[in-house]
């Protein structure tokens, strides 16, 4: 029987032969596709997955049905640039404004519902908030709620819908009111008459003449006020008050049966004034 060192010695001659076949006795070289010069079949992948370059050698642009979410910038009328996400595709926009003291994340989830049932649809940041430019100066925020319509008007709709929580209804209520017919439809969500100087008046709610929604939850202090500028607001309106819980705004969104309730009819009221075709 042969000893456990014989065995080692007739390894290693055995590997000695081997290497000196393959033209050296060093370590074997990387594979090709970790040393720089790709294998073919990953050269095939990337070139079928990864996006052309412009003249700049920057990535060209991804088409918006294959972009959703992306973020984009817009300027407002006095040259504030704001940041807002755009959502899905369409000739039927969305605009939703946000609440205080929240971001346009706060209307993400239901942006991206409202978008999978094909609506195009921008949250943004107010002045000063998220990813937006300039100082949080409120009484001023109905011109980025014009500038966010604008910006979807741009993009091919055709028809546009305003929807704000809070200061975001506020000022959205202001911006129908100074677009008239040309807003499809609006939506106020636990919205005060006035907030920090940011404040609707009677004339403007003599002149909305589009379909409205008002909503609030029963025990939420602001509801007095939208209830109170829902009985003076002119057109074709309706009001939902939700009597399950005391949240606010968007927050409505979490509480655990008003918040399907919620964004069931948002959708019922959109599929209603401004149906996607």
């Amino acid at each position: 029987m042969k000893t456990p060192k014989v065995y080692t010695l007739w390894i290693l001659a055995g590997l000695a032969l081997l290497l000196s076949a393959c033209g050296g006795a060093g370590p074997p070289a990387e594979p090709a596709s970790e040393a720089g010069a790709e294998a073919p079949t990953v050269e095939a992948a990337v070139t079928v997955s990864a996006p052309e370059e412009g003249e700049a050698g920057e990535p060209a642009e991804v088409p918006a049905s294959e972009g959703s979410p992306r973020a984009v910038t817009f300027v407002t009328a006095d040259g504030v640039t704001l940041g807002g996400t755009l959502f899905g595709t369409g000739d039927t926009a969305i605009v939703l404004s946000h609440m205080f003291p929240t971001d346009q994340t706060s209307w993400h989830p239901f942006a991206q519902v409202a978008a999978e049932q094909g609506y195009l649809v921008l949250a943004y940041d107010f002045r000063g908030y998220g990813a937006s430019g300039g100082e949080q100066v409120i009484p001023d925020i109905d011109q980025d709620v014009r500038a966010a319509y604008d910006f979807v008007r741009e993009q091919g709709a055709g028809r546009v819908v305003l929807i704000g929580a809070s200061m975001g209804g506020t000022a959205s209520v202001k911006t129908a009111a100074a677009l008239g017919d040309d807003v499809a439809g609006l939506v106020v969500l636990s919205s005060p008459e006035e907030f920090h100087g940011l404040e609707v008046t009677q004339a403007e709610l003599d002149a909305l003449s589009m379909p409205s929604l008002w909503m609030s939850a029963r025990t939420d202090m602001v509801t007095p006020a939208l209830e109170g500028m829902f009985e003076k607001a002119a057109g074709d309106k309706s009001l939902w008050i939700f009597e399950g819980s005391g949240a606010h705004g968007t927050f409505i969104f979490d509480a655990p049966l008003d918040g399907q309730d919620l964004e069931r009819r948002l959708l019922e009221f959109l599929s209603r004034v401004a149906p996607v075709s």
